[in-house]
């Protein structure tokens, strides 16, 4: 059957086989034009209103191009061996449905039902209550489920989508265990999971275009062309791309702290976590695993976009007090009055990482660990009431945001992970040997800045404050009470508003 092309401001023209053509035409891939990549970072970056559904077709151009590398630099035979035709298939649909079971702004919408529920899990990405634990053991009682096991529930269930599958030949169950990471023979997988694969091939370009930050000047094109396997068919890069692979993972690592890090991005952010839970107290957005899944069985999961739940916050705006908390992140998210940012601890700091043999021991000094950063964390929420009573401020407006951002998987993430699992090599990145044919981790490579890098993350923990539209103008002497109380409570900030 003839190819379909899409015309794409990133890598131009994006030629589509008949069956992806099909695929996004289903309901629950045109659904992602109505999700957000960025979630609310629009309000900061005004050009920042990439959806899901382009990074979807671009992630797709981008694993298609390394299948084609890895068969050019291997050979027919070689790469046949490793990834037989069902398999380059199976990882040809999972790239361009990889985010189908995204929830409205994304992964903001994940985290809140993740905290909704508590950080407890019972497994195969089900978040449950400490109250509800032993129940969902059992799979009586269930929280809320992450986006990857809802979009395996997608891809099996739609009828939509599970028909275009099956009128190609391909196996919706098998589609779903393959994009879950389950099936240990599917090599591929490292092309659309790992610190190098085609989402984030595709995710830093697309930021930088639309966003206007400069990270996204990588050599893509270069890394994607040296794709390979190793001598037992773990996915990897040839050697000399190593320093392409430095440069973008450091590259990544200033995107994040650019953009979805900015202070502003991140107050708004909070308002919209603060929306969410209440939209869910109140009922409004059912988030348990059942009623997001009762959503693609009634055919109501295609409408759950960034739109719907807009439409719920302006209901809530209306029924809201016009002075109260709520009322404000409401107006945060709608009329772009954030919270402002009162003071910054943020600090590249050492991580633990020492049980690679022939790699520096990294200091066990508390002050240089993640002990420092929960300690300040902890210092700063601990003083917020404080705060609060001291300068006559409601606590509710006062958030201790915290976030650990790390340079790459590498180190730590893969500690607990064996190499005979596909995990160990889908998940970091790693550089083809000549000699032993075998694929190293770049992390352990001493001549990559990664390599020193891997070892620090950036322990950002902030003080936002949000104002009553009657106080924004009187956030001078705000900055100046709060900032007394932090004088005498809390490490000299790396920045302050007063």
């Amino acid at each position: 059957m003839s190819n379909k092309s899409v015309s794409d401001p990133v890598h131009g023209l994006i030629r589509l086989g008949q069956m992806e053509s099909e695929l996004l035409a289903t309901s629950a891939m045109q659904r992602l034009h109505g999700v957000h990549q960025l979630g609310l970072a629009y309000m900061v970056y005004p050009g920042a209103k990439y959806t899901r559904h382009a990074h979807s077709i671009g992630a797709y151009h981008n694993a298609t191009k390394l299948m084609a590398a890895l068969k050019n630099n291997l050979g027919q035979t070689a790469f046949e061996k490793f990834a037989p035709q069902s398999h380059v298939q199976n990882c040809s649909v999972i790239a361009l449905m990889h985010d189908i079971g995204h929830y409205p702004f994304s992964h903001a919408t994940e985290h809140v039902i993740k905290d909704y529920f508590s950080s407890n899990t019972s497994g195969n990405g089900i978040l449950v209550s400490s109250s509800q634990n032993s129940q969902a053991r059992s799979g009586s009682i269930e929280g809320g489920i992450n986006h990857e096991k809802m979009g395996a529930y997608i891809i099996s269930r739609d009828p939509e989508v599970a028909g275009v599958l099956k009128k190609y030949g391909l196996d919706p169950e098998e589609v779903a265990r393959c994009f879950r990471g389950k099936n240990p023979d599917f090599k591929l997988l490292g092309v659309i999971s790992s610190d190098l694969d085609c989402d984030r091939l595709d995710y830093l370009r697309r930021t930088a275009h639309n966003s206007g930050a400069p990270y996204g000047s990588i050599d893509v094109e270069f890394l994607i062309e040296q794709a390979t396997f190793d001598r037992d068919g773990n996915f990897c890069f040839k050697d000399k791309a190593a320093r392409a692979a430095d440069h973008l993972l450091i590259s990544r690592f200033y995107d994040y702290m650019q953009v979805p890090y900015n202070k502003t991005a991140v107050a708004i952010e909070w308002s919209l976590h603060e929306c969410l839970k209440e939209a869910f107290r109140q009922k409004r957005i059912k988030p348990s695993g059942d009623a997001m899944r009762s959503l693609v069985d009634n055919g109501e999961w295609p409408s759950f976009d960034d739109q719907h739940v807009m439409s719920i916050f302006r209901k809530m705006t209306e029924d809201a007090e016009p002075r109260s908390v709520l009322h404000d992140h409401l107006r945060a998210i709608q009329r772009r009055e954030p919270a402002k940012l009162v003071a910054t601890w943020d600090t590249l700091r050492f991580r633990r990482d020492t049980k690679f043999s022939g790699e520096p021991v990294i200091s066990d000094d508390v002050k240089d660990t993640y002990s420092a950063h929960v300690k300040v964390r902890d210092q700063l929420s601990t003083i917020v009431k404080t705060i609060a009573d001291q300068c006559g401020l409601d606590p509710k407006r006062l958030n201790a945001w915290d976030a650990k951002v790390s340079f790459m998987k590498d180190g730590q993430e893969l500690d607990n992970t064996s190499q005979s699992e596909p995990e160990y090599y889908a998940e970091g990145v790693h550089l083809f040997d000549a000699v032993s044919r075998n694929a190293g981790r770049i992390g352990a490579r001493q001549d990559m800045l990664i390599g020193t890098l891997k070892h620090k993350y950036m322990s950002a923990v902030r003080l936002y404050y949000l104002p009553h539209s009657s106080e924004r103008g009187e956030m001078d002497a705000i900055y100046e009470n709060i900032g007394k109380c932090l004088r005498n409570a809390m490490p000299r900030p790396t920045w302050a508003a007063a």
